[in-house]
């Protein structure tokens, strides 16, 4: 089955928070021809499967309290296998509204207040927020940029790893994988070394996946789970169908966590945080999305590879002021827009006044990224070549 992945919906007055509020929530005088590429959602429909299993669900005419049927597990489980070769065990799962739920809930009950969890910025900027407001410390272990083959791209400083990792009060790590906004996949030998370092150190790993189904041409995404057997049982993992099917409302993601004792304590204190278990729609989408629409996924990563390379191109041929980030999963671009010529603390203003294009200003991600951005290239190609044209008129006159 295929999926015309060139055409987009009209999300607008919908109570989007992509499209809707736009003029109060970056202080613009009309959006009404901007091109928003900001928060992590798609422009595309959800796969007819997961609509019509959405709707089977709303006809009953009773919309009260819901467990998970056993159809859940059984679906994350078999997805986990053919798309990754990762076996999971049904009782290994615990269930949430959200990826933050989860993570909120393994960082409170895995870390006491006071101590430190490490980052790796620029990373998305909710690990800090649920960090600080869990009344934890941010310890950040910086990213290192360079530049190869024309684009940016980012590794691991495991020096600064292993010095963070081996401070007392330091007791978790949140790894991103693939990272949002870098955009890498980390290979198997870098989430190893992450993980010995954090064993050897009593740091818990708390993985982010929730991009993992999405990957770029020829790269290869190993779950930790897998690339780090060994060390599961002082991690958890957690993913989602949000940002793969596009189904982030129907609030519905899941950890995995095979250490008992840490699944017990993890459950325990989501359930004392008022965040367990889906949404009501949440199982009908994650059974119908992963059962039937292995398709969906791979058509929409063939049209993200083709849209990163329209941006690759129109920039190197026609915005050679901006630098790209290599993407290898995840549907963000990570662009870095200091050489244009504008103060990089006006950069955010520059682009949304005078380019009419709206992204995630990369200071949310670190303040040493003042003056970059995070563009989302879930959306037609037209919309991606729409908004660099904009781009290339506003600088062009500067």
């Amino acid at each position: 089955m295929n999926f015309d992945f060139e055409k987009t919906i009209d999300r607008r007055n919908t109570c989007s928070a992509k499209w809707d509020g736009l003029e109060e929530k970056f202080g613009l005088r009309d959006a009404s021809d901007a091109v928003s590429m900001w928060i992590a959602d798609m422009d595309f429909a959800c796969p007819p499967e997961v609509v019509q299993a959405v709707q089977q669900t709303v006809e009953h005419p009773a919309y009260g309290y819901r467990f998970n049927p056993p159809e859940v597990p059984q679906a994350i489980c078999l997805w986990q296998k053919k798309r990754f070769d990762l076996t999971v065990a049904p009782d290994e799962l615990v269930y949430g509204s959200t990826v933050l739920a989860i993570l909120a809930g393994g960082l409170q009950s895995m870390t006491r207040k006071g101590e430190g969890v490490i980052i790796q910025s620029p990373v998305y900027y909710p690990f800090a927020a649920c960090i600080r407001d869990s009344d934890r410390v941010v310890v950040d272990n910086p990213l290192i940029e360079e530049e190869r083959d024309g684009k940016l791209t980012y590794s691991i400083d495991f020096d600064g790893l292993r010095t963070a990792a081996a401070r007392e009060d330091v007791t978790a790590m949140i790894f991103c994988n693939p990272h949002n906004p870098a955009g890498r996949i980390w290979s198997l030998e870098e989430q190893r070394k992450v993980a010995e370092i954090c064993c050897q150190n009593g740091v818990f790993l708390i993985v982010d996946e929730i991009h993992a189904d999405l990957v770029i041409g020829r790269n290869k995404m190993v779950p930790f789970m897998k690339a780090c057997a060994d060390h599961s049982g002082h991690a958890m993992s957690i993913m989602s169908t949000s940002k793969t099917f596009n189904v982030a409302g129907v609030h519905a993601a899941y950890g995995i966590i095979p250490n008992e004792e840490i699944r017990q304590k993890v459950k325990a204190r989501m359930g004392r945080n008022r965040s367990g278990e889906f949404g009501y729609l949440g199982a009908a989408a994650v059974v119908a999305a992963y059962n039937h629409c292995d398709y969906y996924v791979e058509g929409l990563c063939k049209k993200l590879e083709q849209n990163a390379q329209t941006v690759y191109d129109f920039c190197r041929e026609r915005l050679p002021q901006v630098r790209v980030a290599e993407l290898q999963g995840t549907y963000l671009m990570w662009l870095d827009f200091t050489r244009l010529g504008v103060p990089k603390e006006k950069v955010e203003r520059f682009l949304l006044d005078e380019a009419g294009v709206i992204l995630d200003p990369g200071v949310w991600f670190s303040e040493k990224y003042m003056g970059y951005g995070r563009m989302n290239i879930a959306t037609s190609n037209a919309t991606v070549v729409r908004a660099l044209e904009k781009l290339e008129k506003a600088i062009k006159a500067l």
